[in-house]
């Protein structure tokens, strides 16, 4: 993924296709809002993708979400231990 937009304190947006999307002649942009929230930030991931894939995006959804609610699971646990992993 290339990174295509970057506000500081902000957004961050990159764009590309993620593992298996890459396979598909379809793109995606992979966004981070980022916001003030009591003494940290707050971090919503967005990752909105579309093209033609062979025998439809329909399977890509549901395994997409989980990895990616993973990575930023672990991004959470590396900001508030320095370690990505569960311990």
């Amino acid at each position: 993924m290339g990174v295509i937009l970057v506000q500081p304190n902000k957004t961050v947006r990159l764009e590309g296709a993620l593992g298996p999307l890459a396979a598909t002649a379809g793109t995606g942009h992979l966004t981070f809002a980022l916001s003030a929230k009591d003494a940290g930030t707050n971090v919503v991931l967005t990752y909105d993708f579309g093209g033609y894939a062979n025998g439809g995006m329909g399977d890509f959804a549901a395994p997409v979400d989980e990895v990616l609610d993973g990575q930023l699971d672990r991004l959470r646990r590396y900001i508030e231990t320095g370690h990505p992993d569960a311990h």
